[in-house]
């Protein structure tokens, strides 16, 4: 992995390191050229799912705190991260991939690698109920976000607090 310094309009791709004074961004998907994004996301003809293959994967930690954005990824991808990063993955707090959908992206075995404290969701309704099963058969916490709104995290490094903000 290398440490970068992120210019404007600048592509991150696997393997690239961000470090913002204490806080390191590990870059962990796409391992894609620019041409190969360029292809996806102006070529007539993509699919949603070849779009939502090409989300950008990062963890940011500080100290012992660390969380995981996983974009629209769908399984299959995640397989590949989970057998190339293994116990890398593990994370504090796991924003859900993909809205949280348990069809398409949080899969048993990815959601026990990264082992997250808490999950966030972005949910729709419709897919609330199965959401929230997958992550209590687990013993996960979660908080679904079904409102326009935000997630305020705060961390010492050590601990952290969480609050929702939601749009009225």
């Amino acid at each position: 992995l290398s440490t970068v310094n992120v210019k404007k309009g600048q592509l991150l791709k696997q393997g690239d390191i961000l470090q913002i004074g204490d806080i390191k961004i590990d870059v962990l998907w796409p391992s894609l050229t620019e041409s190969d994004l360029y292809n996806i996301y102006y070529e007539p003809g993509k699919t949603a799912e070849l779009i939502n293959l090409s989300s950008l994967v990062f963890k940011m930690t500080y100290k012992d705190f660390s969380i995981l954005f996983t974009g629209d990824l769908y399984k299959k991808r995640k397989k590949k991260l989970v057998k190339k990063y293994g116990d890398l993955l593990k994370s504090t707090i796991l924003k859900a991939p993909h809205h949280g959908d348990p069809y398409t992206s949080n899969s048993r075995k990815f959601l026990l690698t990264v082992n997250p404290e808490l999950t966030i969701a972005q949910t729709p309704a419709d897919f609330l109920f199965f959401t929230k099963a997958r992550f209590v058969t687990l013993n996960k916490h979660l908080i679904k976000v079904e409102k326009p709104g935000f997630i305020k995290i705060e961390t010492t490094g050590f601990d952290y607090s969480v609050s929702e903000y939601i749009e009225e």
